[in-house]
C-alpha cells in the first residue's frame, strides 16, 4: 500500500506531476533553506491545492511510454489566484488609526454644555394715538392718506404715507404694520397740522362789505308761504308764472339777491337787488313777499289770515271768591259763562261747550272737494282751495249721548279750511247747546 502511495502522481506549483515521494523530499528541502516560508506553506493556498485539473500529453499520445502529462488548473483555481493577489494589494493600503483620540479624552476636552433657553419675543403694545389723530384730521379736510409697507420678511422695513401733496417715509425695522403706521403718522403729524392751519385760514369768511345790506329778517320771511301764495294768485287769474331773477356776489362770502316780475307790473321788478341773503331760497321768499304785499295793498289779493286763536281757557274763580265748602277743583254749569257765542267763533264755542259738558274735543276730517260727475272745476277751484269737512266725537262720548254719533256738521265745496271748519261746527254747537239746556232743566 505504501508503494502505491509513493508512486502516486501529485501536481506541483508549476503544473507538472511528480511522484508523491519526490514531492515530499523537495518540500522538506525548501523548508530547511528558508524558515520564513514555512508558515506560508502551511496555509492553504488556492494556487497549490490539489484541485482536480486537466491532464494532457505534451508531445506524444497516451500510449507512448515516454510521454509526459501537463496539468492545466481549472478556471476556479485561476480566479482564486487573482483574488489572492488583490487581497495582498488591499492589505498594503490599510489606514493607520494609531493617532486617533480616545472617546474619554474627547469628552474631557469638550464637556457637555446644555443650550440656553431663549424666550420668544413678545409683541410690544403700540398706542395708536397719532394714527387716530392723523386719520381724524384727514377726514376733516376730506384727505385720503395712502400707506405703503415694505415687508421683505415678517418685519416691516419701511413705510410711506402720502396725503395731499406731501409724502413722509419712516425707516424701520418695525415689529408690525401697526407699529410702522404709528411711527409714520407721528412723523407726518406736524406737516398735517400745518396744512390744517393753512386750510382754516383759507376758509375764514371775510366780513360782509358795507355796501351789502342784510335784507329782511328770517322770521318775517317764514310767517307765510309767500312763494305759494303768489303762485296760487297767478294760476287763479290765468296769468303766467312769476319770473324770478337772482344774482350773487363775486367775493366770499357768497350772498344772493332776487327780484320777481308779475303781469300786474311787467316793467317794474319787485324785490331788491341790493338786499343779500345766505341762500337763494331766502332771497326768493323776500321777492315773493314784496309782490304779495303789493297785491294786497292794491286789493287784488285777500289779506293775511289772522293768527290762530289759542284754546280758550276756562276762567277759574279766585281763591278769595270761593265758598268755604268749594275746593275749586270742579266747576258747576251755573258758574260757567255760556253767553259768549257772539264773542267767539263757532269752533271756539264748540270746544268750550265740550269742555263744560265733559266731552272730549271732536276730531275734524277733511279732504279736497271732488266735482260732481259731468261738472268741471273753474280755474280758481283747481288749486284745491275748496274743502269737504265733517267732525266726529269719540266713542266714549257717543256712549254718553247717542246724539253725538256719526259725522256731524258735514259741509261740501267750501272755500278755505277755516270757513269749512266754521260752518262744520255750527251743527255740533246746536246739539251741545240742547244737551246743556236739558241738563240745566234737570238740575
Amino acid at each position: 500500500m505504501d508503494d502505491l502511495l509513493s508512486h502516486l502522481l501529485v501536481p506541483q506549483a508549476n503544473g507538472t506531476l511528480v511522484p508523491a515521494s519526490s514531492a515530499a523530499s523537495s518540500e522538506q528541502r525548501s523548508l530547511g533553506q528558508n524558515g520564513q516560508e514555512e508558515n506560508s506553506e502551511q496555509r492553504p493556498s488556492l494556487t497549490t491545492s490539489a484541485a482536480p485539473g486537466i491532464l494532457k500529453r505534451q508531445s506524444l499520445g497516451m500510449s507512448s511510454s515516454n510521454a509526459t502529462l501537463e496539468f492545466v488548473p481549472p478556471p476556479s483555481a485561476q480566479h482564486a489566484q487573482e483574488i489572492a493577489v488583490l487581497g495582498s494589494e488591499a492589505h498594503a493600503y490599510v489606514q493607520d488609526y494609531s493617532n486617533l483620540q480616545s472617546l474619554d479624552d474627547f469628552v474631557r476636552e469638550n464637556p457637555f454644555a446644555p443650550k440656553e433657553k431663549t424666550v420668544p419675543p413678545r409683541a410690544v403694545p403700540v398706542s395708536p394715538e397719532y394714527s387716530i389723530k392723523f386719520n381724524d384730521l384727514c377726514v376733516k379736510h376730506f384727505i385720503v392718506p395712502a400707506f405703503e409697507y415694505d415687508m421683505p420678511h415678517q418685519q416691516c422695513e419701511m413705510v410711506t404715507v402720502q396725503f395731499g401733496d406731501r409724502k413722509v417715509d419712516a425707516i424701520g425695522p418695525f415689529a408690525s404694520k401697526k407699529h410702522a403706521k404709528e411711527e409714520v403718522c407721528k412723523l407726518a403729524w406736524p406737516q398735517l397740522l400745518e396744512m390744517d392751519e393753512r386750510l382754516q385760514n383759507k376758509r375764514k369768511r371775510p366780513e360782509l362789505p358795507q355796501s351789502y345790506s342784510s335784507g329782511i329778517d328770517s322770521s318775517l320771511l317764514a310767517a307765510e308761504n309767500f312763494i305759494g301764495l303768489l303762485q296760487e294768485y297767478t294760476q287763479a287769474n290765468r296769468q303766467r308764472s312769476p319770473a324770478y331773477e337772482d344774482s350773487r356776489t363775486i367775493t366770499t362770502p357768497i350772498r344772493f339777491s332776487c327780484t320777481v316780475r308779475i303781469e300786474e307790473m311787467p316793467d317794474t321788478p319787485l324785490g331788491s337787488s341790493t338786499d343779500f341773503y345766505q341762500s337763494k331760497q331766502e332771497a326768493k321768499r323776500a321777492a315773493a313777499r314784496e309782490a304779495v304785499l303789493w297785491l294786497r295793498s292794491q286789493g287784488k289779493m285777500r289779506p293775511a289770515p289772522p293768527s290762530v286763536n289759542k284754546r280758550l281757557k276756562i276762567e277759574q274763580p279766585s281763591a278769595m271768591e270761593l265758598a268755604p265748602e268749594n275746593t275749586g277743583l270742579t266747576q258747576l254749569v251755573s258758574d260757567a259763562d255760556l253767553n259768549t257765542g257772539a264773542k267767539t267763533t263757532s269752533a271756539a264755542r264748540l270746544h268750550e261747550l265740550a269742555a263744560v259738558l265733559g266731552f272730549r274735543a271732536p276730531i275734524y276730517e277733511s279732504h279736497p272737494s271732488v266735482p260732481s260727475p259731468g261738472k268741471t272745476l273753474d280755474a280758481h277751484e283747481i288749486n284745491g282751495a275748496f274743502i269737504d269737512m265733517h267732525l266726529r266725537f269719540s266713542d266714549q262720548d257717543v256712549q254718553k249721548d247717542s246724539r253725538l254719533a256719526g259725522p256731524l256738521g258735514k259741509v261740501e265745496h267750501v272755500h278755505g279750511r277755516k270757513n269749512a271748519k266754521e260752518q262744520c261746527c255750527r251743527e255740533a254747537v246746536r246739539i251741545l247747546e240742547q244737551i246743556q239746556r236739558e241738563r240745566a232743566h234737570e238740575q
